[in-house]
């Protein structure tokens, strides 16, 4: 079950990792996105067809320099653009964007690196670093346009369109930042697309096929299962993009999609740790109910979205400080209020919550089906699946079972 919901996953990110790059280099180039996104599926899938995971990893790691540096020179020219740090921090606590307590969590990103020590020791810096460059980009476009919004000045037409705006902006007049700027871009999905890619057919094939094929088969075909597989997803990928760009904001959709399976992998891998008596039939009805559930609410809230019923209503901004605006801003009428009353209460949980929702439905309904079936008895499971904190408890039990079974086998030779 975790296999199905990784591959889903997987089926749901990876148009999203190839519609970002072409969104910022069409509007750089002016290149239509629907040109961009098949050239850039064609590179990677080739690459990753040919080298397998040493031509991921190789390039990978090459990559990951040309992201750094990019990264880098952005933040500077950034700093020196917004007229200092502290300037960037008094217009961002000004316009109610310094809430430090309320930034969501990737509960399964969570999950999986407090289980990797040495490698999460390894990657900590980096991760810590990419993130530093993501909020510190946020603080410096947003106190760059504290009193001229792009959007409201009808400068740009869309909120993706906003980093690429804000690079070109400070960095047009610089020769060669705006295109190390779409070479990191460009990097950071072939990265991601690659990694995915070569995990997602490896996962398929182990999981999937191989189960299937009764008999043996060569290594030799083996990569040419895998390879065909990737070809096949990289193709699925290409087209789910002409759907992907009309579903709304980039970064909502990220959430949302990831959101949908999130909840219940992060789930299915509680139920694991925590609740000794669960069994295969729960975690499996409940990774069912859980995937279904969010896929209700997310295409439904989408659907009220698409309709105008109901809007994520964004930070206030300003235009005031906008030298060509002529033009004046309404005020949301009253009635935006009354129609997302409207909406059915599920569709107007915000998309950051997916993943706890998934998780929460999952450990409910598991637990449920668990114990109207045949639940498993603690004293017979291994003590190293459970968080630690549970380990003494099963292991107790194991030594009670074990005990009073000697003791019932002590009495029967005795009373011979």
């Amino acid at each position: 079950m975790a296999s199905l919901l990784f591959t889903i996953h997987l089926l749901l990110y990876i148009p999203l990792v190839i519609y970002m790059p072409a969104l910022a280099f069409s509007y750089v180039s002016g290149l239509s996105v629907h040109i961009i996104t098949p050239l850039c599926c064609i590179i990677c899938i080739f690459y990753t067809m040919l080298g397998g995971l040493k031509a991921v990893v190789w390039i990978d790691f090459l990559q990951s320099f040309v992201i750094m540096i990019s990264c880098i020179v952005i933040i500077i020219i950034g700093v020196i653009h917004a007229g200092g740090f502290m300037n960037v921090w008094n217009k961002t606590v000004e316009g109610g964007r310094m809430n430090l307590f309320d930034e969501p969590r990737n509960g399964a990103e969570v999950s999986r690196s407090s289980q990797l020590r040495k490698s999460t020791t390894i990657t900590y810096p980096v991760h810590n670093w990419h993130l530093y460059h993501q909020n510190h980009q946020l603080l410096y476009r947003n106190a760059r346009y504290y009193d001229c919004d792009p959007i409201k000045n009808k400068v740009i037409t869309k909120q993706d369109q906003l980093i690429p705006y804000y690079i070109m902006d400070i960095a047009a007049s610089i020769p060669g930042l705006p295109g190390l700027f779409i070479a990191g871009v460009f990097s950071a999905a072939l990265s991601s697309m690659s990694t995915n890619l070569n995990s997602l057919g490896a996962t398929m094939y182990e999981d999937f096929i191989q189960p299937c094929i009764r008999k043996k088969i060569s290594e030799k075909t083996v990569s040419y299962i895998i390879r065909f597989l990737v070809v096949m997803i990289g193709l699925f990928s290409v087209l789910m993009v002409f759907v992907v760009e009309r579903l709304g904001a980039i970064i909502q959709l990220v959430y949302t999609m990831g959101g949908v399976t999130s909840g219940a992998f992060l789930g299915l891998f509680s139920l694991g740790m925590f609740f000794p008596r669960a069994n295969s039939k729960g975690a499996i009805a409940g990774a069912i109910v859980s995937l279904l559930s969010l896929a209700w609410i997310a295409v439904g809230a989408q659907n009220a979205l698409g309709r105008g019923n109901m809007k994520y209503r964004p930070l206030p901004t300003s235009v005031e400080g906008c030298s060509n605006f002529n033009g004046t801003i309404p005020e949301m009428p009253e009635e935006t209020h009354k129609l997302d009353e409207d909406v059915f209460v599920l569709f107007r949980v915000s998309f950051m919550y997916y993943t706890m929702m998934g998780t929460f439905i999952l450990i409910v309904v598991a637990v449920v089906v668990s114990l109207l079936t045949e639940a498993n008895d603690p004293k017979n499971m291994n003590p190293d699946l459970y968080a630690p904190f549970l380990r003494n408890y099963v292991m107790r039990l194991r030594k009670e079972a074990a005990l009073c079974q000697l003791a019932i086998s002590t009495g029967g030779v005795t009373s011979v």
